[in-house]
Protein backbone atom coordinates (compact mmCIF):
# COMPACT_ATOMS: atom_id res chain seq x y z
CA UNK A 1 0.00 0.00 0.00
CA UNK A 2 1.03 3.31 -0.80
CA UNK A 3 1.51 5.77 2.35
CA UNK A 4 -0.20 8.54 1.59
CA UNK A 5 2.49 11.30 3.12
CA UNK A 6 3.36 11.81 -0.83
CA UNK A 7 -0.25 12.64 -0.79
CA UNK A 8 -0.72 15.39 1.56
CA UNK A 9 2.46 16.93 -0.44
CA UNK A 10 0.48 16.40 -3.52
CA UNK A 11 -2.99 18.36 -2.33
CA UNK A 12 -1.04 20.85 -0.69
CA UNK A 13 1.40 21.72 -3.86
CA UNK A 14 0.15 20.92 -7.06
CA UNK A 15 -3.77 19.18 -5.91
CA UNK A 16 -3.33 16.53 -8.41
CA UNK A 17 -5.90 14.46 -7.16
CA UNK A 18 -7.93 18.00 -6.33
CA UNK A 19 -8.92 20.75 -7.75
CA UNK A 20 -6.40 21.73 -10.26
CA UNK A 21 -6.95 18.25 -12.45
CA UNK A 22 -9.65 19.03 -14.61
CA UNK A 23 -9.02 22.22 -16.49
CA UNK A 24 -5.54 20.52 -17.69
CA UNK A 25 -6.60 17.11 -18.10
CA UNK A 26 -10.35 16.56 -18.03
CA UNK A 27 -9.88 13.35 -16.38
CA UNK A 28 -13.44 12.09 -15.97
CA UNK A 29 -13.33 11.77 -19.68
CA UNK A 30 -9.85 10.23 -20.05
CA UNK A 31 -10.44 7.80 -17.35
CA UNK A 32 -14.41 6.95 -17.37
CA UNK A 33 -14.81 3.48 -16.92
CA UNK A 34 -18.63 2.43 -17.82
CA UNK A 35 -20.42 0.11 -16.13
CA UNK A 36 -23.88 -1.82 -15.85
CA UNK A 37 -25.50 0.69 -13.34
CA UNK A 38 -27.30 3.54 -14.47
CA UNK A 39 -28.07 6.58 -12.34
CA UNK A 40 -31.98 6.38 -12.42
CA UNK A 41 -34.79 6.62 -10.52
CA UNK A 42 -35.75 2.61 -10.87
CA UNK A 43 -31.78 1.41 -10.81
CA UNK A 44 -29.75 2.85 -8.47
CA UNK A 45 -26.63 1.58 -7.00
CA UNK A 46 -27.88 0.85 -3.81
CA UNK A 47 -29.73 -1.88 -5.41
CA UNK A 48 -26.58 -3.83 -6.29
CA UNK A 49 -24.31 -5.31 -3.39
CA UNK A 50 -21.06 -5.60 -4.86
CA UNK A 51 -21.06 -1.80 -4.29
CA UNK A 52 -21.43 -2.14 -0.71
CA UNK A 53 -18.09 -4.20 0.02
CA UNK A 54 -14.97 -2.72 -0.07
CA UNK A 55 -12.63 -5.34 -1.47
CA UNK A 56 -9.69 -7.19 0.73
CA UNK A 57 -7.11 -6.54 -1.53
CA UNK A 58 -5.86 -3.23 0.48
CA UNK A 59 -5.14 -3.65 3.94
CA UNK A 60 -6.50 -1.19 6.23
CA UNK A 61 -4.41 1.42 8.06
CA UNK A 62 -4.30 1.59 11.80
CA UNK A 63 -7.25 3.93 12.18
CA UNK A 64 -9.94 5.63 10.84
CA UNK A 65 -12.87 4.56 8.32
CA UNK A 66 -12.08 1.45 6.15
CA UNK A 67 -14.40 2.79 3.19
CA UNK A 68 -15.86 5.80 1.85
CA UNK A 69 -19.61 6.08 1.71
CA UNK A 70 -21.19 8.36 -0.74
CA UNK A 71 -24.81 9.35 -1.10
CA UNK A 72 -25.59 11.73 -3.80
CA UNK A 73 -29.13 13.41 -3.81
CA UNK A 74 -31.00 15.32 -6.02
CA UNK A 75 -32.40 18.78 -4.71
CA UNK A 76 -32.04 20.33 -7.72
CA UNK A 77 -35.67 20.77 -8.64
CA UNK A 78 -35.18 18.65 -11.85
CA UNK A 79 -33.39 16.15 -13.10
CA UNK A 80 -30.07 16.32 -13.64
CA UNK A 81 -26.99 13.97 -15.25
CA UNK A 82 -23.98 12.64 -13.86
CA UNK A 83 -20.83 10.76 -14.43
CA UNK A 84 -18.07 9.42 -12.29
CA UNK A 85 -14.24 9.20 -13.04
CA UNK A 86 -11.28 7.47 -11.64
CA UNK A 87 -7.81 9.73 -11.04
CA UNK A 88 -5.55 7.80 -12.98
CA UNK A 89 -2.39 10.38 -12.41
CA UNK A 90 -0.69 10.36 -8.69
CA UNK A 91 0.02 7.99 -6.07
CA UNK A 92 -3.24 6.32 -5.91
CA UNK A 93 -3.37 5.00 -9.64
CA UNK A 94 -4.59 1.47 -10.44
CA UNK A 95 -4.10 0.57 -7.50
CA UNK A 96 -7.73 -0.61 -7.47
CA UNK A 97 -8.53 -1.39 -11.15
CA UNK A 98 -11.68 -3.16 -10.40
CA UNK A 99 -14.04 -0.75 -8.66
CA UNK A 100 -17.65 -0.81 -9.33
CA UNK A 101 -19.04 2.61 -10.17
CA UNK A 102 -22.34 4.02 -11.34
CA UNK A 103 -22.89 4.53 -14.71
CA UNK A 104 -23.53 7.66 -16.33
CA UNK A 105 -26.99 8.17 -16.21
CA UNK A 106 -30.02 10.09 -15.08
CA UNK A 107 -30.64 11.07 -11.05
CA UNK A 108 -34.80 12.26 -10.97
CA UNK A 109 -35.17 15.19 -8.52
CA UNK A 110 -35.60 14.47 -5.23
CA UNK A 111 -33.96 11.46 -6.17
CA UNK A 112 -30.53 9.85 -4.28
CA UNK A 113 -27.86 7.08 -5.23
CA UNK A 114 -25.32 5.61 -2.61
CA UNK A 115 -21.64 4.00 -3.71
CA UNK A 116 -19.00 2.45 -1.46
CA UNK A 117 -15.52 3.49 -2.49
CA UNK A 118 -11.95 0.92 -0.77
CA UNK A 119 -9.22 2.64 0.66
CA UNK A 120 -6.68 3.71 -2.05
CA UNK A 121 -9.47 5.02 -4.80
CA UNK A 122 -9.35 8.59 -6.29
CA UNK A 123 -12.10 10.21 -8.68
CA UNK A 124 -14.70 12.74 -8.89
CA UNK A 125 -18.34 12.90 -9.51
CA UNK A 126 -19.34 15.85 -12.77
CA UNK A 127 -22.87 17.45 -12.61
CA UNK A 128 -24.46 18.85 -15.98
CA UNK A 129 -27.56 19.68 -17.30
CA UNK A 130 -27.01 18.44 -21.16
CA UNK A 131 -24.12 17.23 -22.64
CA UNK A 132 -20.69 16.78 -20.63
CA UNK A 133 -18.18 19.02 -22.11
CA UNK A 134 -15.45 19.49 -19.53
CA UNK A 135 -17.36 22.64 -18.17
CA UNK A 136 -19.59 21.11 -15.21
CA UNK A 137 -19.52 21.54 -11.30
CA UNK A 138 -17.75 18.33 -9.65
CA UNK A 139 -16.97 16.84 -6.54
CA UNK A 140 -13.62 15.43 -6.36
CA UNK A 141 -12.03 13.30 -3.73
CA UNK A 142 -9.33 10.83 -2.36
CA UNK A 143 -9.66 7.86 0.39
CA UNK A 144 -6.14 6.81 1.34
CA UNK A 145 -3.98 6.06 4.53
CA UNK A 146 -2.18 9.03 5.69
CA UNK A 147 0.25 7.95 8.20
CA UNK A 148 -1.75 4.81 9.09
CA UNK A 149 -4.90 6.65 9.57
CA UNK A 150 -7.52 6.66 6.79
CA UNK A 151 -8.36 9.67 5.76
CA UNK A 152 -10.82 11.56 2.88
CA UNK A 153 -9.87 14.36 1.14
CA UNK A 154 -12.70 16.24 -1.06
CA UNK A 155 -13.69 19.17 -2.66
CA UNK A 156 -16.26 20.89 -4.74
CA UNK A 157 -14.89 22.67 -7.77
CA UNK A 158 -15.67 25.04 -10.18
CA UNK A 159 -12.65 25.25 -11.72
CA UNK A 160 -13.78 24.08 -15.22
CA UNK A 161 -17.27 25.46 -14.95
CA UNK A 162 -20.97 25.94 -12.94
CA UNK A 163 -23.89 23.79 -13.73
CA UNK A 164 -25.49 23.50 -10.20
CA UNK A 165 -24.70 24.21 -6.28
CA UNK A 166 -22.81 21.10 -4.99
CA UNK A 167 -23.02 20.91 -0.98
CA UNK A 168 -21.05 17.97 0.68
CA UNK A 169 -21.66 17.33 4.58
CA UNK A 170 -20.18 14.43 7.03
CA UNK A 171 -22.93 12.04 8.57
CA UNK A 172 -21.26 13.66 12.03
CA UNK A 173 -22.45 17.12 10.52
CA UNK A 174 -18.86 18.28 9.44
CA UNK A 175 -19.33 20.92 6.59
CA UNK A 176 -17.18 19.59 4.27
CA UNK A 177 -16.58 21.60 1.09
CA UNK A 178 -19.29 23.47 -1.16
CA UNK A 179 -20.83 26.43 -2.17
CA UNK A 180 -24.48 27.16 -1.80
CA UNK A 181 -24.71 30.68 -3.26
CA UNK A 182 -27.27 30.93 -6.58
CA UNK A 183 -24.59 31.96 -8.90
CA UNK A 184 -26.87 32.16 -12.05
CA UNK A 185 -29.92 34.64 -9.99
CA UNK A 186 -26.43 36.48 -8.96
CA UNK A 187 -24.17 37.47 -12.07
CA UNK A 188 -24.62 37.18 -15.86
CA UNK A 189 -22.37 34.14 -17.27
CA UNK A 190 -19.56 35.50 -19.35
CA UNK A 191 -19.00 32.28 -21.64
CA UNK A 192 -22.00 29.94 -21.34
CA UNK A 193 -21.32 26.55 -23.51
CA UNK A 194 -24.69 25.65 -24.75
CA UNK A 195 -25.38 22.97 -22.37
CA UNK A 196 -26.44 24.54 -19.25
CA UNK A 197 -22.64 25.08 -17.96
CA UNK A 198 -20.51 28.57 -17.54
CA UNK A 199 -17.43 28.07 -18.24
CA UNK A 200 -14.91 29.61 -15.66
CA UNK A 201 -12.35 31.93 -17.58
CA UNK A 202 -9.52 31.55 -14.60
CA UNK A 203 -9.78 27.57 -15.49
CA UNK A 204 -6.58 27.10 -16.82
CA UNK A 205 -4.57 29.98 -14.90
CA UNK A 206 -5.39 32.97 -12.95
CA UNK A 207 -6.68 34.19 -9.39
CA UNK A 208 -6.84 35.28 -6.95
CA UNK A 209 -9.43 36.82 -7.21
CA UNK A 210 -12.00 34.61 -8.46
CA UNK A 211 -14.49 35.58 -11.44
CA UNK A 212 -16.87 37.89 -11.03
CA UNK A 213 -19.50 35.21 -11.41
CA UNK A 214 -17.73 32.64 -9.23
CA UNK A 215 -16.62 35.03 -6.55
CA UNK A 216 -19.26 34.92 -3.83
CA UNK A 217 -18.25 30.96 -4.05
CA UNK A 218 -14.95 31.65 -3.34
CA UNK A 219 -12.83 30.17 -0.90
CA UNK A 220 -15.99 27.45 -0.24
CA UNK A 221 -15.45 25.93 -3.59
CA UNK A 222 -12.58 25.78 -5.97
CA UNK A 223 -13.34 28.81 -8.46
CA UNK A 224 -9.81 28.71 -9.47
CA UNK A 225 -6.37 26.23 -9.14
CA UNK A 226 -5.36 27.82 -6.17
CA UNK A 227 -8.45 28.16 -4.59
CA UNK A 228 -7.41 25.78 -1.52
CA UNK A 229 -10.08 26.67 1.37
CA UNK A 230 -12.16 24.91 -0.28
CA UNK A 231 -10.21 21.34 0.06
CA UNK A 232 -11.39 19.47 3.04
CA UNK A 233 -8.71 17.04 4.18
CA UNK A 234 -9.65 14.28 7.11
CA UNK A 235 -12.57 15.89 8.22
CA UNK A 236 -14.76 13.02 7.90
CA UNK A 237 -13.76 10.39 10.44
CA UNK A 238 -17.28 8.39 10.15
CA UNK A 239 -16.26 7.48 6.38
CA UNK A 240 -19.80 8.68 5.28
CA UNK A 241 -20.19 11.51 2.96
CA UNK A 242 -23.46 13.65 1.44
CA UNK A 243 -23.31 15.64 -1.31
CA UNK A 244 -26.76 17.64 -2.31
CA UNK A 245 -27.00 18.91 -5.88
CA UNK A 246 -28.70 22.29 -5.83
CA UNK A 247 -30.28 24.73 -8.55
CA UNK A 248 -27.71 27.27 -8.25
CA UNK A 249 -30.41 29.72 -9.03
CA UNK A 250 -31.89 28.75 -12.26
Amino acid sequence: MHSLAAIIALLSTTMVTAASLPPRNDPYYITHRPSTFTTSPSVRPTDSASLHQAPTNVQAAQAGPTAMTVTIMNQAGFPVSTTHGVNTLGPLTTILPTVFLPGPGVLANGGSHTYVLPLGHGGNLGVAKGKFLGDESLVEYTFGDQDGINKIAINVSYVTGFTYNIDCTCSDGTHLSGCTEPLWSQSTCEQPNGEGACKNPLRATGGPPAHPFFQKCEGKAYTFSGDHAALNNGGCATGSVTCKILSGGN
